[in-house]
Order: structure tokens, then sequence, then C-alpha cells
């Protein structure tokens, strides 16, 4: 069966924060669109881009119109001329830098491990649909990208500038990631063996990709299981929530239990590890990026104890917290 036609009624929970964001937002930019009443993918891709499209002309102004769809399109084939990942993205990035302001500012960072895609946006004003649109706009190169070279790119790291936290839900659905919130641009990080991987593509593939693009989101059965549930981990210890149990997370993939705990353990994962590197991830976040004494961050993430929280991060990482604070401090990180 074609994927774009795949029913997502046991997905649509996972995407019920991105509706609701998306709706609010055109409600308060004054456009109505009803919810969407689907049963396969390509309908909701289809809901998905008019609502979308909308946000995006609302936040062009007189002088900086929005880009078209048939540019859109244009760039999507210009990085099909690619040798590998890191040509395509260089090529995206001067059709952007051609467009400019209204393509905005597309960089790539390397490192010898990790790679970065930044997106500035350039606007002059920034409000709250322009937040979600930028936001929307980053997604879209994740989606050309992976798209280009045929496989699903891991992404590390997924960093939003001036989004408020109790917006981030939503977009760790979209990338499936960790998602930190303490940065001026969008971007995400991946491996950067991925920059060399070649592109796979070929023309007569485009129209059924551009057709719903960047609509690839609704099918998630290529995100490992393990991922999202650390990533959705991580959202709930960001925003002090109480950490969903497995429990919550088995409905919330509409899972049975078992089978939630069969899949874990086919991919040699479980749900302690999983949740101790979700720990890990939002106690180095606060640490380095906040003043935030020990015994704070140690109630936020569970712990009985600021000793308790000692013990788990020089497990985890041979130093202790304090340590590890004066480190990062010192190399300007």
């Amino acid at each position: 069966m074609d994927r774009g036609c795949l029913t997502i009624n046991a997905q649509l929970q996972q995407f019920e924060p991105l509706i609701t964001l998306i709706q609010a937002e055109l409600a308060h930019i004054g456009t109505n669109l009803a919810r969407p009443s689907i049963q396969t993918s390509q309908t909701f891709s289809e809901w998905y881009l008019e609502a979308t499209q909308r946000l995006s002309r609302h936040c062009a102004n007189n002088s900086v119109r929005a880009i078209s769809r048939r540019e859109v399109e244009l760039m999507c084939r210009c990085g099909m001329s690619a040798i590998n990942l890191r040509h395509a993205i260089e090529i995206v990035t001067d059709y952007c830098a051609a467009l400019e302001p209204r393509g905005g500012q597309l960089r790539l960072i390397e490192t010898s491990k990790s790679a970065r895609i930044t997106l500035n946006s350039l606007r002059t004003e920034t409000t709250t649909t322009s937040l979600l649109v930028d936001v929307i706009g980053l997604f879209s190169f994740y989606q050309l990208f992976q798209w280009l070279i045929g496989v699903p790119i891991p992404v590390q790291q997924l960093l939003l500038g001036k989004v408020q936290r109790e917006h981030t839900l939503p977009f760790l659905v979209l990338f499936g990631a960790p998602m930190l919130t303490t940065q001026e641009d969008f971007s995400f990080d991946f491996p950067s063996h991925f920059l060399d991987m070649p592109m796979v593509r070929r023309p007569n593939e485009f129209g059924e990709f551009f057709r719903v693009h960047p609509c690839g989101i609704f099918d998630r059965s290529q995100t490992p299981l393990g991922h999202q549930v650390e990533s959705l981990l991580v959202a709930s210890y960001q925003l002090g929530q109480p950490a969903p149990t497995q429990e919550d997370l088995a409905a919330t993939f509409g899972l049975s239990l078992s089978t939630f705990r069969r899949k874990l353990e086919n991919h040699n994962q479980d749900f302690l590890s999983i949740r101790n590197r979700a720990k890990l991830t939002v106690a180095k976040d606060k640490l380095a990026n906040s003043q935030a004494p020990i015994s704070e961050i140690s109630s936020s993430l569970g712990f009985s104890d600021a000793s308790a929280f000692r013990r788990y991060f020089k497990h985890m990482t041979s130093r202790t917290p304090s340590d590890w604070r004066l480190n990062v401090s010192a190399k300007g990180l």
C-alpha cells in the first residue's frame, strides 16, 4: 500500500498538540480552517499544507512576500542535482541566499562527529506565528535532505530559539529528538557521516514527494520507538511535568504494555536506560545554560534529594554535577 494512503488513526494522538497549536495560531490571525477529520495520511497532509501556507502568507508583509510553492519546488529540484548530502546542503544554502531575505539564511556547521543545520529567518519582527512558521521551515529542510539520500537522518538534538516552552511538545513529534530552547536561531544536529551519503533520488520520483512536501511526518514507522520515547521523556523533564510511565507511553503509541516492552527489547533497549539518558540530557542542559542550584535540578528530574542526583550524575559521566558545570563554563560552551 502507498505510504501516503496509510491509515493514521493509531498515530493521530501524537499529533494532537501540533493540530491544537496550528489551529490556535490560525484563529489568532483571523482565519478559519476546519479541524481535520481524516482517515489517511494524504488528507491529513493536505490539511497541514493548507494551514501552514496560510500562516506563511500572514507572516509576509508588503515589502517581503512569502516564498511561493513554485520557488520551493525549484529549490528541491536543485538539491537533486547534488553528488552527496553535503553538496545538496550547499546548493540549497546558495538558493536561499539568492532569495534573501525571503529565503532566510541557512548554514551548515560541521565538526568531526556531528553536523548542524541552522536557519535564521532574517525577520525584522518576531511573533508567535512567525516562530511557528520558522520551525515548520526548518522541518521542511530536514524532510528534503533525508528524502534525497533515501534514509532517515537521526536528529541528535533540536535547538529552538525563542519558542515558549509550553509550545515545544508539538515539535518533538516533528523531529523525534531531544530539544533545547537556549539558542538564538533554529537548528538541528545529526551525525556528520551522513554528509557523505550519495543522492539516490531520480527525477521521476519527485512528483510524488513534492505533492505533500514537507508532510511525511505522519508515517512514524521509520523513527525507532526508543528514540521517540526518549524525546517525550526529555520534553516532560524540560517542562517540569511528571514523566510519563511505561503505561502512559504505550497508550500514546497505541500499543499494549507487553508489545511496547517487546519492541524496545527487539532493539536492545529498555525503559530504564532510555529514562536515564533523557534525565542526563536535561541535567546537562540545565547545568550548562542556567544558574539553577543542584538541589533544584535534582528535584525537577524526580530525584529524592541532591545526593541521589549527584550519585546518578557521577555514575553517568564520571564527574559530579558541579565539576561538570565548571568544566563547561571554562570551555565557554
